[in-house]
């Protein structure tokens, strides 16, 4: 018989329970800098591993808190054999100075697809838009508004679900998308938004970690993601770049199959996206060199 296929959105959400809750969030100075400092190599080993603290990337933000998750998948892949870098490879993954486009955080950390883009130039796995085919454990890019690139306001985030709620006292449905990332003021944690609110998500699923055999390969800089800290792009650029098979051609609406059998609750208090100029960002704003 065959290999059974890894169920790496299963890893992915035990990855998530194993990191810490709360912190606070700072996409500024603080922030960038305690994700630097979280992410190392193991010396003296005869196989290099990743040795990751993410207690210690406190504050957070959001593209740092979905990084630290992928990367502990890549640890338990190496942990269990199931891959092995060279230490050359592991060399590429921790955070340093690379600017938004550059190397593999480079890309991770970028406006725009960064996650996606990354994943369709390594192969690492599939990325869509359709929210049919969304599982718990998927990455996702939201994206608050409709403008993509060096004005834009998104959030890097896990996927977890959706969920209907009814409001105290009566009235609609409230139909909320639920994920965890570092989200605003609370730091590591659960959020769940009303699904209105989110413009245009983009989910990337991990399929092949082993690709990262194939790290050293990347070209140094991506100069599509690189261009999006000043400038803007469409969507039909973003779907062609990221490999997207039949992208819609509107914003995203409920998909129906949620009012087929929706999880119905009592309605509690709903955090929101905060007003704009306070929402999380896809990656931390501009800082001095040393705290990229």
């Amino acid at each position: 018989m065959g290999e059974t296929a890894t169920d790496y959105n299963a890893m992915i959400l035990a990855a998530v329970r194993r990191m810490p809750s709360g912190g606070g969030y700072d996409a500024r100075k603080p922030g960038a800098m305690a994700l630097r400092g979280s992410i190392t190599l193991t010396d003296g080993t005869a196989l290099p591993q990743l040795e990751l603290r993410p207690e210690t990337a406190q504050p957070s933000f959001c593209s740092g808190a979905t990084y630290h998750v992928f990367l502990d998948v890549v640890q338990q892949c190496i942990a269990a054999g199931r891959l092995t870098l060279t230490r050359e490879q592991l060399n590429a993954l921790p955070v340093r100075a690379q600017p938004d486009g550059t190397g593999v955080w480079g890309r991770w950390n970028a406006n725009g697809p960064g996650t996606a883009r990354l994943f369709h130039e390594l192969r690492l796995g599939r990325n869509f838009s359709a929210w049919k085919e969304a599982r718990p454990g998927d990455f996702m890019k939201i994206w608050w508004t409709r403008e993509i690139g060096g004005k834009e306001s998104g959030h890097s985030v896990v996927y977890l679900g959706t969920r209907v709620v009814r409001p105290e006292g009566g009235g609609e449905p409230v139909r909320m998308v639920r994920f965890w990332s570092s989200n605003l003021k609370m730091g590591y944690g659960e959020k769940e938004v009303e699904f209105y609110k989110v413009q245009r998500v983009l989910f990337s699923r991990l399929e092949n970690v082993e690709a990262l055999q194939s790290v050293l390969d990347l070209p140094k800089t991506d100069k599509y993601l690189a261009g999006l800290l000043t400038t803007r792009t469409t969507e039909a650029e973003v779907y062609r770049l990221t490999g997207v098979k039949d992208p819609p051609s509107v914003a995203p609406k409920m998909p129906a199959h949620l009012d087929a059998a929706p999880d119905v609750r009592n309605a509690q208090k709903v955090e929101k996206p905060a007003a704009p100029g306070g929402k999380e960002k896809s990656r931390k704003p501009s800082l001095p060199e040393q705290a990229r």
